[in-house]
């Protein structure tokens, strides 16, 4: 063997290794790293194996993990570097949400948001360095996969009956609920929630794994795994809509139908697939809808709508009382009480993350955030609408992921928690990072 041979053989080693490292991350964020960037105080340390195992893991913990994948990525960044160009709106994300944080209402609120956002864009970096080729949206792919079949065992676990045993057991145990009535709320309610904070963030990560199940089997070259891949692919998917079902979160609903909308009349699908695909998306959700939530769930839908009505007037008015720089990143939880209806309910968060940005961080933080998620998406279609569909199929069905994580973003708080938007921002940068010349056969 040659220097120059050992030399790239060490190379691909380090390359694998960062990619490993960013995988398992991507994989581990939604099972342990659930808490809103607004709660960071509420972060606590688990006591023992057991809760080791089963309980939530605070912040510094996944900024340690996050270390680590830097710094197996520093030679594979070294060799082939990180495009510049899709990293600008990202830097220019972060740059104001940093500009806005000099002004910020409460510094405590904003240093965990701040942080959090950090880790975003560092996220995004990551994808566009490592997930940019085939073999990278693959390996970063397959993280994905483990975290949902996580997931997906855990609100499996609560649908039949562990949720149940939960809440009885806290009912002859109060004392272990009296200083956290958050987890009695959860689990009082009988909704499935996962690994997640509450059952619609469970909502917006199903709507978005749904299609890069789909997305992972289309990855798949080895013809002699793909019988067992669409066998774990198929369950895999059976047990998320399962908990997509129970978690009765109406919000993931509606954004996998509107996601699969976008992917009938924008994947490039001949016209008459795609209108086909069209009505029977329409036909399944309004069958869908009506078996799973029937006339109660609109009712009850209706009291979430109001109270959601009342948080985005809010954030309304407050961006225009703070129409450059907003509050500070966060700073919503601070701000709102006074701006509230009387009767409204307390929130800390808006539930819309593109209101939760203009009124956070003004008209400049807006068009950031912007210009990063549905422009990086948009982006991305433009670019690569020309090669043909079998080609980038794959990259399209994970394309087609995130436009639910966007629209998801319009009724909840995905972009605050790191267990839903770090894996999202990572393989964000894997499409921006993307390029028609090098991937055009990754399918």
């Amino acid at each position: 063997m040659t220097p120059s041979d050992g030399a790239s053989a060490a190379r691909r080693r380090s390359g694998s290794a960062a990619l490993a490292a960013t995988a398992f991350l991507v994989a581990l964020a939604p099972v342990k790293f659930s808490l809103p960037a607004v709660l960071r105080h509420l972060d606590a340390w688990p006591q023992g194996l057991w809760e080791w195992l089963f309980m939530a893991w605070p912040t510094e913990v996944f900024f340690g993990l996050l270390a680590f994948c830097l710094a197996f990525a520093a030679w594979e960044v070294r060799r082939s570097g990180v495009p510049l160009r899709p990293m600008i709106p990202a830097g220019i994300f972060l740059a104001a949400q940093g500009f806005s944080a000099a002004f910020t209402v409460d510094r405590l609120l904003t240093g965990g948001v701040l942080s959090l956002f950090a880790t975003l864009v560092v996220g995004y970096a990551l994808g566009c360095a490592l997930g940019r080729d085939a073999r990278g949206l693959r390996g970063l792919l397959e993280g994905w996969m483990a975290g949902a079949a996580c997931v997906a065992w855990s609100g499996v676990t609560q649908a039949t009956g562990g949720l149940e045993e939960t809440r009885r057991f806290l009912e002859a145990h109060p004392e272990l609920v009296a200083g956290a009535p958050e987890l009695w709320d959860r689990v009082s309610r009988g909704r499935v929630f996962a690994t997640f904070v509450y059952p619609n963030a469970l909502g917006g990560y199903v709507a978005t794994t749904g299609f890069l199940v789909a997305a992972w089997l289309a990855a798949t070259r080895e013809s002699g795994r793909r019988w067992a891949r669409l066998a774990a692919g198929t369950l895999l998917t059976a047990a998320l809509f399962f908990c997509l079902f129970k978690s009765q979160s109406k919000g993931g609903y509606a954004a996998l139908i509107a996601a699969a909308l976008v992917f009938a009349f924008g994947s490039g699908l001949q016209r008459r697939i795609a209108l086909g695909l069209a009505g029977v998306v329409l036909a399944l959700g309004a069958i869908g809808f009506a078996a799973g939530y029937g006339s109660p769930a609109v009712e009850k839908g209706k009291k979430t709508l109001s109270a959601r009505v009342d948080y985005w007037r809010a954030a309304w008015r407050i961006g225009l009382d703070h129409p450059f720089l907003g509050g500070g990143p966060g700073a919503f939880a601070k701000l709102y009480p006074s701006y509230k209806e009387p009767d409204a309910e307390n929130t800390r968060l808006v539930h819309n993350n593109y209101l939760q940005m203009w009124c956070d961080s003004g008209a400049i933080g807006f068009l950031a955030f912007a210009m990063l998620l549905p422009g990086t998406l948009f982006a991305w279609w433009r670019r690569w609408r020309a090669v043909p569909f079998e080609e980038r199929l794959p990259l399209t069905l994970a394309w087609t992921g995130l436009v639910a994580f966007a629209i998801h973003s319009l009724v909840d708080f995905d972009l605050y928690l790191a267990g839903n938007a770090w894996p999202a921002f990572v393989l964000l940068g894997a499409l921006a990072g993307s390029r028609p010349s090098e991937d055009a056969h990754a399918g």
